[in-house]
């Protein structure tokens, strides 16, 4: 199974949960948002190379979000 992993980086917590916490909040809903235009790039521009070892996509390649 292919597995590929993005960081994401935010502020200092000051809640529980990222959601509840004005710090972190902002980058928790903009990560969210960039994993979801990545799962759709992953389906139709960002391909495994033939020996899955890393990703191929086209140097101009932008996401919307």
């Amino acid at each position: 199974m292919r597995r590929l992993f993005f960081l994401f980086n935010g502020d200092i917590k000051t809640a529980e949960r990222a959601q509840d916490c004005d710090n972190v909040r902002p980058h928790f809903r903009l990560a969210n948002k960039i994993t979801a235009a990545l799962e759709d790039a992953i389906n139709d521009t960002i391909k495994w190379n033939e020996d899955q070892t890393n990703i191929e996509f086209e140097e101009d390649l932008e996401l919307s979000i």
